[in-house]
């Protein structure tokens, strides 16, 4: 049975403006609004709660909205919702086809979406794109996930579709039009020598820890929290860094992270994320090789290491199906170093 006849009209009228809030969460004030709208008469009803939570639960039973678990009003009876998850009103997956985005209504800042076809779900995430764009100047700016919440009802899905040049770029979307920002954590960091004005970017906590007990090579030094490198790297813009140089696991992870963070600072603008010759050249040295998976592209990840001993020697490793962890550069080396 199709969602459109399990709903009376009233029914589906509601959701189209619960859909039409523009947020994929609707709180309760919001819901009473929207309900009287449709239902204006209920307003002199004793029984216009109970109307509401049969409309909502019908609505979820059709797969139109969500209720939550446990935040519910409970002044009085029956209880309801303070929020609703508002679903889009999409085919199942064994129906979906691409939808002709010309058929829609759009504002301005979307009229390229009417000049291909999109997914269900894209289209879904466009028209309630759209709605929202309807009232932007009513929202203040926030967080990129906080956004993405309101807007699409999960935290990480905007920043999915940043990522498609269909979507945001020139004469399409940008994060202004959708009241949103970036946010950048900063980096954990500690001073090692204040006359210093370079940095060392540290992939692991536990060499972060023993560098900073025992290094001296840099005048800062920073805790790179594996691959969460490059949302902490425009943290640094604007720091008056002389140099930045990076140290990580000696494996095909750690030298993506630390090709990417090199890729991330010059596009910053911030200099390259050169390696720590000297900690890689001890790691090579001192290390206990660790089996590990052959990678498919040895001479592309060793080549962020630039010396040629170094590259020879990484990619040997990796060659071998080997790894070697940087924590083997720690308090012990360091200390027999000096």
């Amino acid at each position: 049975m199709s969602t459109a006849l399990s709903l009376t009209p009233v029914q589906l009228r509601l959701a189209q403006r619960l859909e039409s809030e523009g947020t994929a969460w609707v709180r309760l004030p919001a819901i009473q609004r929207c309900f009287l709208q449709e239902r204006p008469r209920t307003s002199e009803h004793a029984d216009r709660r109970t109307t509401l939570a049969d409309d909502l639960h019908a609505l979820e039973r059709a797969g139109r909205l969500s209720l939550p678990r446990g935040a519910w009003d409970r002044s009085a009876s029956p209880p309801l919702p303070e929020f609703v998850r508002v679903t889009p009103n999409i085919e199942p997956p064994a129906v979906q086809h691409r939808r002709d985005g010309s058929a829609y209504g759009w504002r301005p800042e979307l009229a390229f979406a009417a000049e291909r076809t999109w997914s269900p779900r894209r289209l879904a995430d466009l028209q309630r794109i759209n709605r929202f764009l309807a009232t932007a100047r009513d929202h203040p700016s926030v967080p990129l996930r906080e956004r993405s919440l309101l807007l699409l009802g999960n935290e990480k899905r905007l920043g999915e579709l940043l990522t498609d040049p269909a979507l945001f770029g020139p004469g399409r979307l940008s994060l202004d039009l959708l009241c949103a920002y970036r946010t950048s954590p900063p980096f954990h960091e500690r001073l090692l020598d204040p006359q210093r004005s370079d940095a060392l970017i540290v992939e692991n906590w536990d060499t972060f820890v023993a560098l900073g007990e025992t290094y001296r090579g840099a005048g800062l030094l920073l805790y790179g929290a594996g691959a969460h490198v490059t949302a902490a790297l425009p943290s640094l813009v604007g720091r008056e860094l002389t140099a930045l140089r990076y140290f990580g696991d000696l494996d095909a992870d750690g030298l993506a992270i630390a090709a990417r963070a090199d890729k991330g600072a010059r596009a910053l603008g911030i200099g390259r994320a050169a390696p720590a010759l000297d900690l890689y050249r001890l790691m090579l040295e001192h290390g206990r090789p660790q089996p590990a998976k052959v990678p498919r592209s040895i001479p592309e990840l060793s080549a962020w290491l630039g010396d040629p001993d170094l590259v020879e020697g990484a990619a040997s490793i990796l060659g071998a199906g080997q790894r070697v962890a940087q924590e083997c550069v720690g308090v012990e080396l360091l200390c027999k170093q000096r």
